[in-house]
């Protein structure tokens, strides 16, 4: 048997057909989706987009919010900045060969996730803060929230499309779950 025949028989024995459609097997025996050019175009986008000027300033000076979110699983990270950082973002777009589409604020269907994750992001934010300028240190906090929030969009939570499970509060670690006892190996 040559080579080619032999890696592609190996590499066969990792993927399984249910009906029409094409599943990689992992060693755990979890099945997952293969997907098609098409498919894979849809999932792999991002959406960028700056929040600012905000005013007033931060403590520390911070005026501008970098949001980036996953389309896929509407995963939001976020980052506070001094000044506006247009050149070094399209420094960086250029360094990684990375394609740059601008999106029209009447085009809802281009950035529409962005603005509504923006939105809700503004919104948890502005109900944690208790100064003005407090928000740039509470802006992880509100990530979190927004991280581990229900979104009936997707019909679940952005953790979870992560991670493939629930998030596991510091409340309910009290409570003793079978999950974690079982990775405290209690």
């Amino acid at each position: 048997m040559t080579k080619d025949k032999r890696a592609l028989r190996q590499l066969a024995t990792q993927f399984v057909i249910y009906g029409k459609t094409l599943y990689r097997r992992l060693d755990d025996g979890m099945l997952l989706l293969c997907l098609n050019r098409t498919s894979v175009d849809l999932v792999m986008r991002e959406g960028i987009n700056i929040i600012g000027k905000i005013s007033p300033k931060s403590s520390n000076g911070h005026e501008f919010i970098l949001v980036s979110i996953d389309y896929f699983t509407k995963w939001v990270e976020a980052a506070s900045y001094e000044v506006h950082f247009k050149a070094d973002v399209n420094t960086l777009l250029q360094r990684y060969g990375i394609q740059r589409h601008r999106s029209s604020t009447y085009r809802l269907q281009t950035n529409g996730v962005v603005k509504a994750a923006n939105k809700n992001i503004k919104r948890i934010l502005w109900r944690m803060i208790e100064t003005s300028q407090d928000w740039s240190e509470k802006l992880p906090f509100a990530l979190w929230a927004y991280q581990t929030s229900f979104h009936t969009f997707i019909g679940a939570t952005p953790y979870s499309l992560v991670y493939g499970m629930e998030v596991v509060l510091p409340i309910k670690i009290n409570m003793g779950s079978l999950r974690v006892a079982l990775e405290q190996h209690i």
